[in-house]
């Protein structure tokens, strides 16, 4: 993972008290941005390279990532943590018990003995389920005194239901170690899977199979957004072993429309200098329309 670091000349770290603090951790490092609530803009981007390969470093991970940003031990209007995992789940609200939520999750997806439960409000009919590292939790515990925990996909697809909602679009975020695809049409939800791809040739048979079973117009459009997805399984594989979404999307296009619009956030802006990472970045900006 490179490193990147990006701070608006208005950032002010005294200020913390008007800023939401978002964090997105992974097994490569963490990424960061500052919200400016009062503004309602997007000030700071910061890519921390730091390998993972255990749980237990996850305490490890984050007091690196404090001593080389003091300033992140300030207290934020909120902090926001995104976890991207690929244990999760999406339920109905008719169906969703939270006492029976670990049985549910159980028998759909993997969770450890020592996971720890979180649901996600995505619309007003449902939920994403999902599991996350308990010591993850410990480490953040240990490091802010406050935090909500959300995932990357419940945010993200409340993002794409904004956006979409008067559209339909097939929306692909590559990212990190698998990739999703979601069918939104008119503002619902059609499809929604995660999968693993190491190929653009791959990428385009999940799309392909993904709107054959929706049974919709073939020319519908596609999104691509993210910052591609990891070929290799070892975090020391060098950047150039990563699926680019320029690949994808040179292949995508022999066959499907792209849908050329930027994906927006309504109601916030992004500083110029981070202008350039919005779509890349996405899972992490999106977390601002959590709750």
């Amino acid at each position: 993972m490179r490193h990147v670091s990006l701070l608006d000349e208005t950032f002010d770290p005294g200020q913390a008290s008007v800023y939401d603090l978002l964090l997105t951790p992974h097994c490569y490092g963490i990424e960061v941005s500052v919200h400016d609530s009062v503004r309602k803009q997007f000030i700071a981007f910061i890519e921390f390279a730091y390998v993972v390969s255990d749980d237990t470093e996850w305490r490890d991970a984050f007091a690196s990532l404090l001593k080389t940003y003091s300033w992140l031990a300030a207290r934020f209007r909120s902090v926001r943590v995104g976890w991207r995992g690929r244990n999760y789940t999406l339920v109905p609200k008719e169906f969703f018990v939270p006492a029976e939520a670990k049985l549910l999750l159980e028998r759909l997806s993997y969770v450890g003995e020592f996971d720890a439960l979180y649901y996600n409000r995505v619309t007003e009919d449902s939920f994403l389920l999902f599991a996350i590292p308990s010591e993850l939790i410990n480490a953040l515990l240990h490091t802010f005194s406050h935090f909500t925990v959300l995932h990357q996909e419940a945010t993200l697809l409340r993002l794409g239901l904004q956006q979409f909602r008067k559209t339909s679009c097939l929306s692909l975020y590559l990212s990190q170690e698998f990739a999703t695809a979601t069918l939104f049409q008119s503002g619902n939800i059609v499809r929604h899977t995660a999968f693993d791809a190491t190929s653009a040739i791959e990428v385009l048979y999940y799309a392909a199979a993904l709107i054959d079973s929706a049974k919709v117009a073939p020319n519908l459009p596609y999104k691509i957004v993210g910052n591609g997805l990891r070929r290799e399984t070892s975090p020391t594989e060098r950047e150039e072993h990563w699926l680019q979404p320029m690949a994808v999307d040179a292949l995508l296009r022999e066959y499907y429309t792209r849908y050329e619009h930027r994906i927006s956030i309504a109601g916030h802006g992004f500083s110029y200098s981070l202008e350039p990472h919005r779509e890349e970045a996405l899972g992490l900006f999106s977390l601002i329309v959590g709750d």
